[in-house]
Order: C-alpha cells, then structure tokens, then sequence
C-alpha cells in the first residue's frame, strides 16, 4: 500500500513538471536541426553571400595614367603622355587561387558555428533529460523523508526511545532536499526557455520525447566505432585552411616579385613642321629580375607559415590527448556503473524491500531506511550516467562527429540521420 502511494506520487510530480496533457511531443532530432538556423550561424552564411557578390580578382590593367608636360617652356611643343600599369598573368592566377582559399576559410569558419550550435542542443538535452530523471527520484525520495519525520515524530510522543538527533537530521535533509528539488525545477524552466528559442515553430506546451534515448551500455560500441583522433575537429580543419591561405597568400607575393611587364605606353610630341605619325611614340618597361623588398615579404610570410604549421601541430597532440582522456575516463565510469549497478541489486536495501514481511517485528523505521538508502543508490548511478554521457558528447565534439556529415542524432540509440 505504501509502495502503491509512493508510485502515484511520483507520476504526480512527473506530470506536475511536465503538463503532459494536451502537449505535443518535441524530437531529439528536431532540436538538432535547428542548429542550422541559429543566429551565429545565420549571420555567417549572410557574410559568405556578402563576399561571394565581390569581385577579388586582379585585373590585367593595373592603372591607367595621362601625363603631360611643356618642351622648353614653349607651349606649341607640349608632350602628352598615357601609359597602362599591368598585372602579371601568373600574379592574376595565384589571387584566383587565394580567393578561392579564402572562401574555404570563411565556410569552415560556418561550419564552426554550426558546430557550436550543435553542441548547445546537445548540452541542453542531455542535461533536461537528467534533470528529469533526477527530479523524479527526489520525488521519490522526498516522501521517504516525509514518512520518516512523522514516524519519528509520533515516536518521539510516544517516547519509544527516538533519538531527538536522527529526528533534527532527517528533517535537515528533507528540507535541502526540498532545496534541490527546487532548484531542478528552476533548472528544467531554464532549458525549456532555451529550447523554444531555438524552436520558435513548436507549440506552447511541449514535451521533450526522450523514448529513443541512447542506453549507458550502448555509448562505450558507439564511441569505439569513432576514430579516437582529432583531425576532422572543426578548429583543426580551420587551422588547414588557414595554412592554405597563407600559402596562396605567398605565392601571390611571389608571383609578383616575378613580374616581368610594367606597363605600356604611348607619347605624342607637338612638333611643329613635323608630319603627323613621326609624333607619336610607344614603349613598355619590363622589371628586371630584382627582388627588392619582396623578399622581406616573403621571408615575413614563410615565418607566418611554420607558426601556423606548429600551431596545428600543437592543437592536434593537446585535442587527441584530451579524447584519450576522456575516453579512459569514460570507459572507469562505466565499470564503476555496472559495480554500483550490481550492488544495487545484490543490496540488502533491496532484499528488505522485497521482503518487507521478514522485518514486520522491527517496525516501518527499517523499511523506511532502507527504502531511502535504496533510492541514493538510483541517484548515485543517475550522476555516474550523466558523467558518463558528458563524457561521451565530449568525445564526440572533440572529434568533429558532432557536425559530420551526415548529421547523424548520436543521442538516439538507433543512430538515426537528422
């Protein structure tokens, strides 16, 4: 009867925190999606467009010039002068190529955001599910603690030997028990806010569907599956693209320290007395081949270069030695859960509950402790399985897998594309 009571209460409070009735149920996978249209990543596409409708390209005039100037102060034999600066063709090939590389850059710099988008929702539905959970056991707990301070209380009227102390201390512990149920509920409004910003389209009342959840014995397949190195992170690739860049960024410099044409030209001589074409001249500069400063540049530029290439270096070996840590620290949490797992059943918390007849002589105060200690015990391993999922979504970020292509709901134990 007591278990009977506790069982309807605790569908209360779930239904209480939930408003269940007249909800429309809200996907995993749905919220995932969203993150192609948050703000950080919309206003990024909007720059991409932005770039993509200029023109980068170098022209082959470079500029174009009119000079004129007075032959010996006498003003009928004035000199007219107008010479076109040019490109190089190799100068105009190379900033093509820059262009291009640029444009990779600032598309993995969208995939970043989409990325950390991506990352948000998946923090946030892991945490409202836990919160779930985690309320639901409190619930549980909290009316445990409210038999016990009544039974010890009508003990203490009774003075059947209570001891005042365990009394002050049960009611010390439904109180912040009490606390922390609060807090959960403050926390659980505080994700649901979030979520409906992301998905301004879903209804007023909804309810996370959570049905497909990926099980704790199912992470540990799932991430060795995963190749437990860092090279498709987000921040890595951007890195690459960056060295691409500042290569194509060199080999524009190069090419033009190489440029051979200077310009074209065309004078025209008033000349008195002087037939028509014999005043008109033309000419071209050609650059000898003289680095000049380029060459600072281009020693600047390969300086650039190896600081990018050690930084890659560098951001490869501390990423994949933060995925090893967190996958052997997620790989002890599990073995620690399938321990507290199996005491948890092999418990004589467990044993007295399923046998509370043997205990009747004892009275209801060690069914009631060990109705609560069997309860902490669900807590503990709730908290092991939320470190372990955190530990398991870090894996993922570290990894790229998060944003991979396809997108695939690595929260749902069916793996399914999003």
């Amino acid at each position: 009867m007591r278990l009977h009571k506790q069982s309807i209460f605790l569908w209360a409070g779930l239904l209480f925190c939930l408003s269940l009735n007249g909800q429309s149920t809200l996907s995993v996978g749905s919220i995932l999606s969203s993150a192609k249209y948050d703000l950080s990543v919309d206003l990024q596409q909007k720059h991409i467009e932005f770039i993509s409708g200029i023109n980068e390209n170098i022209p082959f005039p470079d500029q174009v010039s009119f000079r004129t100037e007075t032959d010996r102060f006498l003003a009928y034999r004035q000199e007219y002068l107008l010479r076109l600066s040019v490109n190089g063709l190799n100068e105009m090939s190379q900033q093509r190529k820059l262009n291009d590389a640029s444009r990779l850059t600032e598309q993995q710099v969208l995939h970043q955001y989409e990325h950390e988008a991506i990352k948000k929702r998946y923090d946030a539905i892991n945490d409202y599910k836990f919160l779930l959970l985690r309320f639901a056991i409190q619930q549980e707990l909290s009316l445990v603690l409210d038999d016990k301070v009544n039974v010890l209380n009508k003990m203490a009227s009774l003075s059947t030997g209570v001891e005042i102390d365990e009394l002050i201390k049960t009611e010390y512990d439904r109180d912040e028990l009490h606390l922390d149920i609060e807090d959960a509920k403050t926390q659980l409004g505080a994700i649901r806010k979030k979520i409906e910003l992301w998905m301004p389209d879903a209804a007023s009342e909804w309810n996370l569907d959570t049905l497909g959840f990926i099980q704790t014995t199912q992470v540990q397949l799932v991430v060795d599956q995963i190749p437990q190195v860092a090279n498709l992170n987000p921040w890595v690739l951007e890195k690459q693209l960056k060295l691409e860049e500042a290569q194509a960024k060199y080999n524009v410099e190069k090419a033009n320290s190489k440029k051979m044409l200077d310009f074209f030209q065309v004078r025209y001589s008033s000349r008195p007395n002087e037939i028509l074409f014999r005043e008109f001249s033309a000419g071209m500069g050609i650059n000898l081949p003289f680095k000049g400063s380029s060459r600072v540049k281009l020693a600047e530029m390969q300086i650039d270069k190896n600081t990018i290439e050690q930084n890659i270096k560098l951001n490869l070996d501390e990423l994949n030695g933060s995925i090893l840590l967190a996958h052997t620290e997620m790989n002890a949490l599990i073995d620690r859960y399938h321990l507290a797992e199996e005491q948890w059943k092999e418990s004589q918390n467990r044993f007295t509950l399923e046998h509370p007849s043997s205990l009747q002589p004892e009275g209801p105060m060690t069914l009631l402790k060990a109705r609560e200690l069997q309860i902490k015990r669900k807590l503990n391993l709730l908290d092991v399985q939320k470190q372990i999922m955190a530990h398991y979504i870090s894996i993922l970020d570290l990894t790229g897998a998060l944003s991979s292509v396809p997108s695939i709901n690595y929260l749902s134990a069916g793996l399914e594309v999003y």
